[in-house]
């Protein structure tokens, strides 16, 4: 259950970004399609971007014990899939370069905005776990 509630902490918060692409989508970019339909499209992949940046992230922190890495990894994570997402939906073909940057520039705004609030919530967890685990082993001599 712990888990899960983790895995929430990271995918709601992707999915808000999602939202957030989906009204940019559909404001300057394609107003005929419903907005229910982008809002479920794009929380669905932000969620996915959110996983896979999550992924890449702790992997880096696993391998290298670098935050500069990990957030490096994060970073071409993030930037990575919602280009391949980009290229999948043919957003390029039909409003341009111009309006898949953009799309990409607000993924890696917020989802690394997210993956550093992510990282202080981890690390305030570990702090927390330090003082009392000095505080438990203080109490036993």
């Amino acid at each position: 259950m712990k888990e899960l509630k983790l895995y929430l902490y990271n995918l709601i918060p992707s999915g808000a970004v999602g939202i957030i692409i989906a009204i940019f989508v559909h404001t300057f970019i394609n107003p005929s399609t419903p907005i229910y339909i982008l809002f479920i499209m794009y929380f669905l992949i932000g969620t996915v971007v959110g996983t896979v940046t999550a992924m890449s992230f702790n992997f880096a922190i696993y391998k290298t014990s670098s935050v500069k890495i990990a957030f490096l990894s994060a970073f071409l994570g993030i930037g990575v899939s919602v280009f391949f997402i980009n290229i999948l939906f043919r957003t390029h073909c039909t409003h341009g370069w111009g309006a898949s940057l953009i799309i990409i520039a607000i993924a890696e705004i917020f989802g690394m905005i997210i993956t550093y609030s992510s990282y202080r919530y981890y690390i305030n967890i570990n702090n927390k776990l330090e003082k009392r685990k000095k505080d438990f082993s203080g109490q036993n001599r």
